[in-house]
Formats: structure tokens, sequence, C-alpha cells
């Protein structure tokens, strides 16, 4: 339509009552993605805005399939591109922050619920249709345990989120000032199968996306002509990027349980 198009292949339905919170409120789940978890690294100063710097790392669709076939030997466990991508760099996150193994780490990442709800969102809800769903565990354990283990919970934080608990999420927010617990947290969003480098207002296609500088989002981006790869940004603290992009890149090393490596930078 911004090109001078005559409508939509779609039609926007505007329904928000759907997503209204149930009356009277029943929060019937912990949802650990709101609560507080205590602070045993100092977690902001680390990641003060005059400390950190972009990184960007890429991963070909054959690097990817690498990764799922290491998860596979492993376990016997099948995952998805995102599932397994978005473990890997948790983990290899976390082990290059050097945080104190006690401190409790999160994975927030959002997830589509508009099939998940019953009824489902119809077709064409404008609007927000996701939530965030919540990977947790301790640095010790992600950290020393193999790929599949933080696979495995970032499975069962997707397979947590049925209509019950999406629903107790809403009413949750009902209370205007809930917001998620952002200590010791890393918070992913997959834009990679957004099509992003498709979109067209009328002036051409995109020609770049600038680097990430927050501190605790990382984006999942397409790569223009490289089919399922996706670029990873995410903004580390300069202190530490060599040692991230070192753990990101080093696939082959994922093959034993515990990477026994030390590196010096």
């Amino acid at each position: 339509m911004a090109r001078g198009g005559t409508g939509v292949s779609v039609h926007p339905v505007w329904r928000r009552y759907l997503l209204r919170p149930r009356y009277p409120l029943r929060v019937e789940y912990s949802h650990p993605e709101f609560k507080q978890v205590q602070d045993f690294c100092n977690f902001k100063e680390r990641l003060r805005p005059d400390a950190i710097v972009s990184s960007s790392v890429c991963f070909t669709s054959a690097q990817l399939l690498e990764l799922k076939k290491i998860v596979s030997r492993d376990s016997a466990c099948k995952c998805t591109s995102f599932e397994v991508l978005s473990a890997h760099v948790w983990r290899c996150w976390i082990r290059a922050m050097d945080l104190p193994g006690v401190q409790t780490i999160k994975l927030l990442f959002s997830v589509n619920v508009r099939k998940r709800l019953q009824p489902q969102l119809p077709q064409g809800f404008f609007g927000n249709g996701f939530v965030l769903a919540c990977a947790e565990t301790t640095v010790k354990d992600l950290s020393e345990s193999s790929l599949s283990y933080a696979v495995k919970l970032v499975q069962k934080a997707k397979a947590s989120l049925t209509n019950e608990y999406i629903r107790s999420i809403i009413n949750y927010l009902d209370d205007k000032s809930a917001r998620p617990d952002l200590v010791a947290s890393l918070v992913i969003s997959q834009w990679s199968r957004l099509e992003l480098t498709e979109v067209d207002f009328g002036w051409g296609k995109p020609l770049h996306v600038g680097p990430l500088g927050s501190d605790i989002y990382c984006l999942f981006l397409p790569l223009d002509g490289q089919l399922d790869a996706v670029n990873v940004l995410l903004a580390v603290p300069r202190t530490i990027i060599d040692k991230y992009e070192y753990y990101m890149r080093s696939i082959s090393d994922l093959r034993s349980s515990v990477v026994e490596d030390e590196i010096i930078i």
C-alpha cells in the first residue's frame, strides 16, 4: 500500500479484547521471567554503556547444522536452529563474562503465541502476539555442562507456554509496574525470519542495519543472499570481546561435554 498498491492480502483484525486480563485476576504460575534474583556479580556495572562494544558473529546454515549434530550426538536431542543458536550464544556469553558460579542467570526470548492460545488469535491480528519465555540455571551448571543441557533449558521454557501459562502472564501484567528481571539476564530476539532485507516502502530495500549498542539485548538478523544464515549482534564488555568471539566461533570445542581449554587474552 505504501508503494501505491490497491489492498492487502490479509485483512487486519483489531480485536484487542482478545488479550485482556481475566477478572478476577488469577496469576497461577511463579513466572521466573519477572522474579528478581540476587546479584552476586555487580551485573549492571559490568555493562555500563561506556564499557561495552558491539560484536557481530555470523553463522552459516552449515555451521548451524553442525551445532545441531553436536547436540544430537551428545543427547539424541533434536532441536531447531533457534534453540541451538540461542543456547550456544547464552553459554558463550556467560562463560566469557566470568561470573560467580552461584549466580542465577536467565535467558529471555520472545515466543509467538498466536497459535498457542485457545482459541487462537485470528489471522491478521494487528498488535503484539508474543510473550517472553525464560530459561533459568546457574553460571556453574551452564558453563560446565554440555551444549545439549542449555538446549533442553530453552526447549523446556518454550514448552511451558501453554494457554493457561500465557493467560497467567497477561493477568500478571495487569500490574503496570511488572517488569522482566534483567539481573544476569540475556534477552534474544529472532529477527532472522522477518524478511527485513525485503522490506520496501517505496524507497528500495534496506542497505544496512546498524550495530547493537544495548547491554543485554541480542538480535538474530538475516544475512542477505545467504539462505538460513544468521548474524548474531550483541554488545559485550570491551574486556571480554575476544574471549566471547573465540567461544562463539569454536564450534569444534563443543564436541566434548566440558571445554578444558583456557585462553589468555
